[in-house]
């Protein structure tokens, strides 16, 4: 019998044709997951001795047998291990149809129909021939990739930007040995307090002191509670090094959990001058105490990522700032002594003298100042931020004392390498965006976000609430800029500064080589902003790379006097925007009666599969009742115009019993019926 090599997957690389060692293969995609629901489907079990990445994998079929030779990277010898996975399967991070496989895949492995099997069942001796005219008997044992596992729990981790499943982690973690490492990497690689680090160290009275602390406003001025010291056992430190290791980032609250000093001296006294997370590389520390400087105990070399909140919070006396003068500055200075390499800075409500020392980090790209009162800081801070020469990514809180007070005070380029800004104010005026992005020298600024907050006690000064003073972005970066956000709420610009969506538009139209677009402007005014069939049109034509467009405007009730975009409006991104993938509106007008252009009809019927996937629409409007032909039609327009439409996970409609949630669930049925993708 010859042997044979199983072409395509990465999961399941030939030994003889693998060009790459295997932590540099990509990440498992749903063709994997495919292969392996495909193999589980033949029966495939394979036989491999410790240390082995050569396997004789037996493909039992109907009509004959076959042996395939298969390069396992890492394998894991388990019977547990098998059990374990039924519980991963479930991860809401996947994707759905991704998730079908991994279903099928571990009631494969484990027993069809929900049920456990026995271990036995993977462990018992078969037979089947190893070479032609001849039997022989070999002991099976079930195989697990290690990396493909890997991947799956750090889908489930919190480290991952969909939901967290830490009782899934900690059932792998508990079900089988051999798994045991891989899910406490992935359950323990984010805490979101200390409270899981201190449980190991056995501090039992910590959490009693820090309950006491809670209500210590019925305590009077002789019975507060007396702390004491505590003392760490080899033993116990040794457990809680095992654990200290696998943490990749930390968030804490101190007014929230309120941990008193006790733990973190037993802990620098442990440590000694060793950190106490070797591997920490992102820290979020919040409301810290005036005074209290326990978290940079935890920064190590290492350390990329750190947000620090130095707001305070309720029960502490009032006043501006953090601690003393003399404090700020010696905050700073240990962050540049202890991680010299970091790479993210956040502060909020952080105030020195001097920002100096900011330029003496030589891989610090990403800087966040936010404060309440950015006005006492602002003319500092900037002046030294704008003239490094590596940072790309600013966001930062502009005075709203009036435009004047944004310029930069130097004479040399600023922010010369910047490409990403997040800019936000309380200044109902357009020309302090303005006039701070002229100082920009960097031509390579591509992501923009501004946050345009409300004053109502001020009114703008004339000409100032304009949004052509926008205008400047298409003067300096139409050809770079590839995603921007306007996020208004509640300012005078709409009411007084335009009422249509082309004048809201036209500044952003000349940037042809946008990708993502956001728009989100609300308020109380009677004047609503309202979108129109040309509007559609205009940014499908001016935005032909858009991948993603999201609009969020002042919502009208359904009986009002409505004239907006048509649900067959959508034809224009369908012909233009080929790579778009999601889009969500505030609403849209279904008329029977509007329908797209033949012509538009036959190239939107002609066009290769459409990308768009996500869709949402918070209100379908409808000016008269429209009859079941008139919504099989436009049920028909959208699976013809977007064949790989899913609604799966989309947000509510804004108004009850919409009639798009009508149309979504008849495109559902639809696409079931017909079988589209």
């Amino acid at each position: 019998m010859q042997d044979i090599e199983v072409q395509g997957s990465n999961m399941f690389r030939p030994a003889g044709i693998h060009t790459r060692h295997p932590s540099d293969w990509d990440t498992p995609s749903l063709q994997d997951i495919t292969s392996i629901h495909t193999s589980l489907r033949h029966r495939h079990y394979c036989t491999v001795s410790p240390g082995c990445v050569r396997a004789q994998v037996g493909v039992y079929t109907r009509n004959r047998t076959r042996r395939q030779l298969v390069y396992f990277p890492r394998p894991v010898k388990n019977v547990g291990a098998l059990s374990a996975l039924r519980h991963v399967y479930c991860a809401r991070a996947f994707t759905a149809d991704v998730r079908i496989h991994l279903r099928r895949m571990c009631n494969q492995l484990i027993g069809g129909e929900g049920r456990m099997q026995s271990t036995t069942a993977f462990s018992q001796q078969r037979y089947h021939p190893i070479s032609s005219g001849a039997r022989g008997m070999e002991h099976s044992t079930p195989q697990l990739n290690y990396d493909v596992i890997q991947n799956i729990f750090d889908q489930l981790s919190p480290q991952h930007k969909g939901v967290c499943d830490r009782p899934t982690l900690a059932r792998a973690a508990r079900a089988s040995r051999m798994l045991s490492e891989l899910a406490l990497d992935s359950l323990w690689s984010r805490l979101d307090n200390l409270r899981p680090l201190f449980m190991v160290l056995h501090i039992g009275e910590v959490y009693d002191i820090a309950e006491l602390a809670r209500t210590r406003g019925q305590y009077g001025s002789g019975e507060s509670p007396t702390l004491t010291t505590h003392t760490i056992s080899d033993r116990t430190w040794s457990r809680f090094r095992q654990y200290a290791h696998r943490v990749r980032s930390l968030a804490y609250d101190e007014y929230t959990d309120q941990i008193p000093p006790i733990p973190f001296s037993a802990l620098a006294s442990r440590a000694r001058y060793d950190p106490i997370l070797p591997l920490l590389q992102e820290l979020k520390w919040s409301r810290t105490i005036p005074g209290n400087l326990e978290f940079t105990r935890f920064i190590t070399s290492d350390l990329r990522v750190l947000h620090v909140n130095l707001s305070r919070g309720p029960g502490f006396p009032s006043g501006s700032g953090f601690g003393t003068l003399e404090l700020q500055e010696e905050l700073l200075q240990v962050l540049h002594s202890r991680c010299t390499n970091v790479e993210v800075l956040t502060f909020r409500d952080y105030m020195p003298a001097s920002w100096e020392t900011l330029l003496q980090f030589p891989r610090l790209r990403t800087v966040s100042l936010r404060s309440a009162t950015p006005h006492l800081f602002y003319t500092a801070a900037i002046d030294t931020l704008a003239s490094s020469e590596i940072l790309e990514n600013l966001t930062i809180d502009l005075p709203w004392n009036g435009h004047a007070d944004v310029w930069i005070a130097t004479d040399t380029p600023s922010f010369r390498a910047l490409k990403q800004l997040n800019m936000a104010s309380r200044d109902d005026a357009w020309c302090t965006f303005r006039e701070f992005l002229l100082q920009i020298s960097s031509t390579e600024l591509s992501v923009l976000r501004i946050r345009y907050g409300c004053n109502s006690r001020l009114r703008p000064e004339d000409g100032c609430n304009d949004l052509a003073c926008l205008r400047v972005l298409s003067e300096r970066w139409s050809s770079s800029l590839t995603k921007i956000a306007l996020i208004v709420s509640e300012c005078y610009t709409i009411e007084f500064g335009f009422v249509s969506s082309g004048r809201l538009l036209e500044p952003l139209l000349p940037l042809h080589r946008l990708e993502d677009v956001t728009l989100k402007l609300s308020n109380h005014s009677p004047c609503t902003i309202l979108l129109q069939d040309g509007d559609i049109q205009m940014m499908a034509k001016s935005w032909p790379n858009l991948r993603s467009l999201r609009i969020e405007l002042t919502e009208r009730h359904a009986d009002a006097n409505y004239g907006g975009p048509s649900i067959y409006s959508l034809v224009h991104l369908a012909v233009r925007c080929r790579f778009l993938v999601k889009l969500q509106l505030s609403y849209l007008l279904f008329d029977g009666q509007r329908t797209p252009t033949r012509q538009l009809g036959h190239l939107a019927r002609n066009l290769p599969h459409y990308n768009l996937r996500h869709m949402h629409v918070h209100h379908l409007f409808c000016q008269r009742k429209s009859s079941l032909p008139e919504l099989t039609a436009a049920v028909g327009f959208l699976v013809r115009t977007f064949p790989r439409l899913s609604f799966c996970g989309d947000g509510d409609c804004a108004v009850l019993n919409c009639n798009w949630s009508t149309i979504t669930q008849a495109v559902k049925e639809y696409k079931e019926i017909w079988c589209f993708e």
